[in-house]
């Protein structure tokens, strides 16, 4: 309803109003204004009348202050009267009309004069236009479009382009209803692909007319780049992978890394891949990348065949040494056959073996062995001890065995009678000898037999 009833007020300025004898038109000069500015228009009056007439001017508004005026118009001429009028200083952004009151002695005219203030956010409007690819490591050229909507005179208006890239400043002015261009060659600096913001400032004095962010879209340029080195070293390579990312835009790759059986199990990495798969006898291993703009992503590959090879060789070392440590130089074993068993007693055939593991001779042996509970004395020997001895019912028997040579086996053996109820234990039969300076010691553990 506002708007119609100012478009009725404009259009009634526009025409001639008469009464009688008289005539007035009103021209509008300044009457879209800013807060504190005055409201300017020019009335031309025409006197169509024989005679010479005085007219006063005046106004009866309570917003827009204005003094009273008189004007001679001679018979059938016109004058031109510049009307200025100041408003109240609390008068708010609105249209208004200001009662005018033109009168002489046979004629009274009232009309009234449409000014509307302006707020400052609504007297431009701009638009930013650009070439439809933007490649931020060039210059471009972009126009600011300013356009006035009112009847307001705007001269040395501040205009700034603010980006993370740029500052632009220029100085220009637009007229009533008027219309520039103002063009602005910038680079953006290798910004990042996509929507991109562009701050438009435009100033009059220090009152802000425009404050707008307007977004522009970056062309997406550049390429992914891989750097390989290497760093050798005693069965140790270091590899580092690093996939820099030279474009304006995210990047996603999907980087695969072939490898044999040897690397899979020998090497690390830092990042761990995503995946490793077994494709065409070859074990592959995969990181699906997501690099932004002007990042690296580095794959650090450590393939480590030293330390294996020291454990080998430390392992090799120790199941050596074990392997002297509890497999003698000499091995002996007892086997027990029982001959004949009754309810009390039993008749056993002891059978001690020794073998020479080692291709050396290997000399000054003793062999020990005992028997519980002896009814008889031992006999039968395949080779006589060198000493028997007796304590309370346990018989023992010591051999002397000059040597036995290289990977030599020898067989000893006697027969007993004991006393056995149902089973009975012999205890181990022990081997001293010298190999490389040092005296072992090595038994066979004791041997359980049962009754027939």
């Amino acid at each position: 309803m506002k708007k119609i009833l100012y478009i009725l007020m404009f259009l009634t300025i526009l025409s001639i109003v008469s009464a009688a004898t008289t005539e007035i038109s009103l021209d509008p000069k300044e009457n879209h204004v800013l807060l504190g500015e005055n409201a300017v228009f020019t009335m031309t009056l025409k006197n169509n009348d024989f005679e010479d007439k005085t007219y006063t001017i005046k106004s009866s508004d309570l917003n827009w202050l204005s003094d009273s005026e008189s004007i001679l118009v001679p018979a059938y001429s016109s004058r031109d009267v510049i009307l200025t009028y100041e408003p109240l200083s609390d008068l708010v952004p609105k249209n208004y009309g200001i009662n005018l009151l033109i009168e002489s002695d046979r004629d009274k005219i009232e009309t009234f004069l449409p000014v509307k203030i302006l707020r400052y956010d609504e007297i431009l409007d701009i638009a930013l236009s650009t070439p439809d690819f933007i490649d931020p490591r060039k210059e471009t050229l972009i126009t600011l479009n300013i356009k006035n909507n009112y009847r307001v005179n705007l001269k040395d208006l501040s205009i700034e382009l603010l980006t993370q890239a740029f500052k632009k400043e220029a100085v220009s002015s637009v007229g009533y209803f008027g219309e520039i261009n103002k063009d602005f060659s910038v680079t953006f600096n290798e910004a990042q692909a996509g929507a991109y913001k562009v701050r438009v400032i435009v100033k009059s004095g220090n009152n802000v007319l425009v404050d707008k962010n307007i977004e522009v879209t970056i062309g997406s340029v550049g390429a992914l780049k891989e750097e390989i080195s290497e760093d050798k070293s005693f069965f140790i390579t270091v590899t580092e992978i690093k996939k820099i990312n030279e474009a304006n835009s995210k990047i996603q790759e999907l980087y695969t890394k072939d490898m044999n059986l040897l690397q899979l199990w020998f090497t690390q990495y830092n990042p761990q891949p995503d995946n490793i798969e077994t494709k065409n006898n070859k074990y592959v291993a995969s990181w699906q990348l997501d690099i932004k703009p002007k990042e690296t992503f580095v794959i650090n590959a450590t393939t480590n065949y030293r330390t294996p090879l020291i454990l080998l060789i430390v392992l090799l070392i120790a199941i050596y040494l074990t392997y002297n440590w509890k497999v003698k130089s000499i091995a002996i074993t007892k086997k027990v056959l029982v001959i004949h068993s009754s309810k009390d007693s039993a008749t056993i055939k002891v059978v001690i073996g020794l073998r020479n593991r080692t291709g050396r001779v290997i000399k000054n042996i003793r062999l020990t062995d005992k028997v519980h509970s002896v009814i008889k004395e031992p006999m039968e020997f395949t080779l006589k001890p060198a000493k028997v001895g007796r304590m309370a019912n346990t018989t023992a028997m010591f051999w002397d065995i000059p040597l036995l040579g290289k990977k030599q086996e020898r067989m000893i053996s006697y027969r007993v009678e004991c006393k056995m109820h149902e089973r009975l234990t012999l205890p181990s039969a022990t081997v001293w000898f010298e190999d490389k300076g040092k005296g072992i010691k090595t038994n066979t553990g004791s041997t359980t037999v049962t009754s027939k």
